[in-house]
């Protein structure tokens, strides 16, 4: 699938605006409130913080100088019917989740039967919701369309080969919109449309990326359309931190590991290690009058992509399986940032099966995202005796430890059983050797880190398992120490073992070819995830 596009701004008006509307588009140093500005005539580097180019199949995204509106050069964006996919120019932009947003951007269409579409959307992408799709146009039939409440509505009949000119003032939240279109020759604007509710009619639908694509999905399109001029401001100062590499205002190993640390304040849900004791199940249990009952709730648990028995069929189940449903739509909750709810769910099953020692386990997990740390460490250290040999609730500890921005008490539970890595290295024991790394690294000991991610390694090895992951952390750790050179080798080795082919990998590599002065590495790295506009 394809992504979204390029950027300018305008100065916070929309009387500045529209004497940028009628002048060339130049790249400018940003303003407070200018959150993306693209003309196209110097060159654009792709990255998480720029430009994302989607050309899969025989479709294209190139720069051209067949037309332009501003200076001398565009975005020329082309679909090809029946190929299996669709070009995109996608670009992210800082959420914005209150205020206005000020888009303005120029298109030529050289068919205007063809099927294309330009959106602005929030966190939950392209889908007609809140958060989803915030402002839509498309083309198609001869005409332009805008998608105001879920409905198309016609606005008018498309010339080919004409520059169109794009204002639009988008109110967060209100859930509005004004659109102005104007011909490039005109003043006179062809559409002037006020307060129009959004695509989806949901005041407060967040948006932070903007798409040009060909169609949605039908396949149908051979559009070739151009995109120049691309302008977004905020009504409100937007601090953007600077560019520290091409397309990027972090680093990939930086933003990689603030990542993991997000997720480790925010905890999920562990999986069950063992049905008898996590759930309380006798085995002899499932093998009552309903074994097909227990194992489709079972499967459902324990596999998130799994059925759900219906809400109606709750109270109709023998009470220990009632709570692993329980269990897991709290589950469910926790991921969704929902901590009072997973925490009710939690304690509903515990209620009903007091013999489950994971929910007062998970329980103690939502209370850790709830920021009800004292709760959660007082419930943990109540558990200590139902998990002897169990290292979840160390784990847990640490991450209560990390949810309170304490990473000296995470280092303190997690350093004593990670540094005496055991012979067997179960998948509880990895993954707290992985979060202790992890603390390291946040803490900046990073010559520390790379020593046990090194061990680690090299116990993997001894033990047949799987070294990749470490690998690529002893990359991590020797690249954040300043050595880039050896970060650079682990990386390359972390990618032969998974076939050639991870784009995390492929970021790390960009990040330690740029460290070492080698830019065109750089780029082809950094261009196999990204796209390239060339």
């Amino acid at each position: 699938m394809a992504r979204h596009v390029s950027r300018q701004f305008v100065a916070g008006a929309l009387a500045a605006l529209a004497a940028v509307i009628l002048a060339p588009a130049v790249p400018a140093a940003a303003t407070a409130s200018e959150l993306v500005r693209y003309g196209f005539d110097d060159d654009v580097a792709t990255g998480p913080d720029t430009l994302q180019v989607f050309q899969n199949a025989r479709g294209s995204v190139r720069i051209s100088s067949a037309f332009n509106l501003g200076g001398y050069r565009s975005v020329e964006i082309h679909d090809v019917a029946g190929d299996g996919n669709f070009p995109e120019l996608l670009g992210r932009f800082p959420l914005r989740t209150e205020g206005r947003l000020y888009a303005h951007f120029g298109f030529l269409v050289t068919d205007p039967e063809q099927p294309w579409n330009v959106a602005l959307a929030g966190p939950e992408w392209f889908a007609l919701k809140k958060d989803g799709i915030g402002f839509w146009l498309e083309g198609r039939g001869g005409s332009l369309y805008h998608v105001s409440d879920s409905t198309p509505k016609r606005l008018f009949p498309l010339r080919s080969f004409v520059w169109y000119v794009v204002d639009v003032t988008y109110d967060v939240g209100a859930g509005t919109y004004d659109l102005s279109i104007r011909e490039e020759s005109s003043r006179e604007p062809l559409v002037s449309l006020a307060s129009q509710p959004n695509a989806t009619a949901h005041p407060g639908s967040a948006v932070q990326v903007f798409s040009f694509i060909g169609d949605t999905g039908s396949d149908t399109s051979e559009v070739v359309y151009y995109v120049d001029d691309i302008v977004l401001t905020a009504d409100r100062p937007v601090d953007l931190a600077p560019f520290v590499a091409p397309g990027r205002r972090k680093l990939f190993v930086d933003a990689w590991t603030d990542h993991k640390r997000r997720l480790a304040s925010g905890p999920v849900c562990f999986p069950v290690a063992d049905v008898a004791l996590d759930l309380g199940l006798d085995p002899s249990y499932l093998q009552g009058s309903a074994p097909s009952v227990a194992r489709r709730v079972l499967e459902g648990a324990l596999d998130p992509r799994g059925p759900r028995p219906p809400v109606k069929a709750l109270a109709e189940l023998p009470a220990p399986l009632a709570a692993v449903v329980l269990w897991a739509r709290g589950c469910e909750e926790l991921r969704a940032k929902r901590a009072d709810d997973a925490r009710a769910a939690f304690e509903r099953a515990e209620a009903l099966w007091p013999r489950g020692r994971i929910y007062p386990l998970s329980r103690a997990l939502a209370l850790a995202r709830a920021k009800q740390t004292d709760e959660a460490d007082r419930l943990l250290t109540s558990l200590a005796g139902l998990y002897r040999d169990d290292l979840r609730p160390e784990i847990a500890r640490a991450l209560v430890g990390i949810a309170r921005d304490d990473l000296d008490a995470a280092l303190r539970i997690l350093a004593p059983p990670a540094e005496g890595l055991p012979t067997e290295l179960r998948a509880d024991v990895l993954r707290l050797a992985e979060q202790y790394f992890f603390v390291l690294l946040w803490k900046g000991s990073f010559a520390d880190a790379l020593r046990y991610a090194t061990a680690v390694e090299a116990r993997a090895r001894e033990a047949a398992l799987p070294t990749t992951a470490w690998t690529e952390h002893v990359g991590d750790a020797a690249f954040l120490l300043g050595d880039a050179s050896a970060a650079l080798g682990a990386y390359q080795r972390a990618l032969i073992s998974r076939d050639g082919k991870d784009a995390r990998v492929f970021e790390k590599l960009a990040d330690a070819y740029f460290r070492l002065g080698d830019l065109d590495q750089e780029r082809l790295w950094r261009e196999k995830v990204y796209g390239s506009l060339h």
